[in-house]
């Protein structure tokens, strides 16, 4: 049987204080001369980005304007050989995307669902492969 139920991205002090430890005592490789994007993310970009997560970045804010900004839901569902699984799902009101949706023209016809995937995002793990 498949229930609904609200949820809030709530994500634990604890893990948050774990990330800034890592940021902290991150051990960054050495990087080939002059090889620019050509071999990955410079090193200076991941520096740089490194430190903004780690001085800047403010998680509770961005939680608390996702939280504010969707509507949010945890959806149980039955999978076959997996028993019961929260899967978060997402929702966002496109009003203006309507008339487009909805129109009966000679266009093509569409739905669109796009749940999370288990072990993804906010949604239930699993401890085996499918």
């Amino acid at each position: 049987m498949t229930s609904v139920t609200p949820y809030k991205i709530a994500v634990p002090d604890e893990q948050l204080q774990q990330l800034r430890q890592k940021l902290e005592h991150t051990t960054f490789p050495d990087e080939l001369d002059a090889s620019g994007w050509d071999m990955g993310v410079p090193l200076l970009e991941i520096k740089r980005l490194v430190n903004v997560w780690r001085e800047k970045f403010d998680w509770r804010v961005q939680e608390q304007k996702l939280n504010e900004q969707l509507k949010q839901v945890n959806v149980r569902v039955g999978v076959e050989g997996f028993g019961e699984l929260n899967i978060h799902t997402v929702f966002l009101e496109a009003t203006k995307l309507i008339p487009l949706l909805t129109n009966n023209g000679d266009g093509p016809v569409f739905d669109v669902v796009a749940p999370s995937l288990p072990n993804f995002g906010f949604s239930q793990g699993v401890k085996k492969v499918f």
